[in-house]
């Protein structure tokens, strides 16, 4: 709703999708959250346009990378996510959730709080509301660590893949 009106205010067109997320979940054998984020994908998927900008911040790359090391990723996955992936774009990877509440308030940019966020059930959150700050009360600097090690892990595939002999592929 907040998007709809912030979209009418502007006289920007927006377009409502509904999926069922719980059928989903349950057909699927997923938790509401990656069923969500599967769902949110497909429509993104279809819509019609060259890019979709969205809305990962550091933060996010941080719990991302905790997230792949906990569940026994390889070094791919401890890239954390990518700037670009296909018509994907995160443009504000570099910011903090705190850099951009604050832009948000000094440039009046109205936004909302989603509260299922705060849901430490869901893996995520957990890292979230949980691990990060106990890594951060350790070294104020875990999460800017975190994500420089991921840009190193990107930046060792890059330079092995290039190695790499496809010649028989």
């Amino acid at each position: 709703n907040f998007v709809e009106e912030y979209c009418q205010k502007l006289q920007v067109e927006c377009r409502k999708v509904f999926v069922d997320v719980p059928k989903y979940a349950s057909e699927h054998r997923l938790s509401e959250e990656t069923a969500a984020r599967i769902l949110r994908y497909e429509v993104l998927d279809e819509a019609d346009c060259d890019c979709v900008c969205l809305a990962h911040h550091k933060g996010d790359n941080a719990e991302t990378v905790l997230m792949h090391i906990i569940r026994g990723s390889g070094s791919y996955g401890a890239e954390g996510i990518r700037r670009q992936n296909g018509k994907y774009l995160r443009p504000m990877l570099d910011w903090s959730r705190a850099d951009i509440e604050s832009y948000a308030r000094e440039n009046n940019v109205p936004y909302v709080h989603d509260s299922t966020n705060d849901e430490t059930k869901y893996s995520r959150n957990y890292i979230r509301k949980v691990i990060l700050p106990e890594l951060k009360r350790l070294n104020p600097s875990a999460e800017q660590n975190i994500v420089r090690f991921a840009d190193n892990i990107a930046e060792d595939n890059a330079y092995l893949d290039s190695l790499a002999d496809i010649s028989s592929v």
